[in-house]
C-alpha cells in the first residue's frame, strides 16, 4: 500500500508578511538610531554650552558667603542669607541662620576654611536655584583637608537681590 502526498499550496499571503516586517523593522531599527544621535546631540549640546554656567551675580554671592566663613565673621553671613526658613545641614547636624551665625563665629579657634575646588554647576529656572560646588575644607589640625560638596539653593529676593536660602555640605567631616 502506497501513500501518496499532495503538496499544500503555496501562501503568498505569509511571503507578503514577511516582507512587510522586515520593513518595519528595518524603519523600527533607523528610527532607534535617529532617537540614539538626537539624544547625543542634545547632551553635547548641553555640555558645551553656558547653560549650567553659574550667573555672575549668584557666583559672587557664593564668594561673598564663602568669605564670611573664612573671616569667621557670622554677623556679615547673616546678610548673605534668608533670615527666616534658613537651613544648613551637614554630619554635624541641621541648623537655622542665628545657630549657623554662631557655628562660624566659633570655626576662629580652629582655623577652619573653606576653599573652592573646582567648577560650580547651576540648576533650575526663575527666582529658585540650585548650586553645587566642590570644596574643600581645611582646618589647624587637618591642613590637608577634606573634600566634598556644597549644595546651595538660591533665591532672588525681591528686597535684597539673591539669597542663600539652604546649604547643605556633603563629604569627608573634619576630625
Amino acid at each position: 500500500m502506497s501513500t501518496t502526498f499532495d503538496t499544500p499550496p503555496v501562501d503568498h499571503k505569509l511571503e507578503e508578511a514577511q516582507r512587510s516586517n522586515r520593513w518595519l523593522i528595518a524603519a523600527v531599527v533607523v528610527l532607534a538610531i535617529a532617537v540614539v544621535a538626537l539624544g547625543a546631540w542634545m547632551i553635547n549640546d548641553l555640555m558645551a554650552s553656558d547653560a549650567s554656567a553659574v550667573p555672575t551675580e549668584i557666583a559672587t554671592l557664593l564668594d561673598d558667603y564663602a568669605g564670611t566663613w573664612n573671616d569667621h565673621d557670622g554677623d556679615a553671613f547673616l546678610g548673605y542669607v534668608r533670615d527666616t526658613g534658613y537651613v544648613h545641614s551637614s554630619y554635624g547636624g541641621t541648623y537655622n541662620a542665628a545657630e549657623t551665625a554662631d557655628i562660624i563665629d566659633g570655626w576662629e579657634a580652629y582655623g577652619y576654611r573653606i576653599e573652592v575646588t573646582g567648577e560650580s554647576l547651576i540648576v533650575g529656572e526663575g527666582s529658585t536655584k540650585w548650586v553645587v560646588q566642590p570644596n574643600r575644607v581645611t582646618s589647624n589640625a587637618n591642613p590637608d583637608g577634606v573634600v566634598g560638596f556644597s549644595i546651595f539653593s538660591v533665591a532672588d529676593s525681591s528686597d535684597d537681590g539673591w539669597v542663600v536660602t539652604r546649604h547643605a555640605y556633603v563629604g569627608a567631616m573634619l576630625r
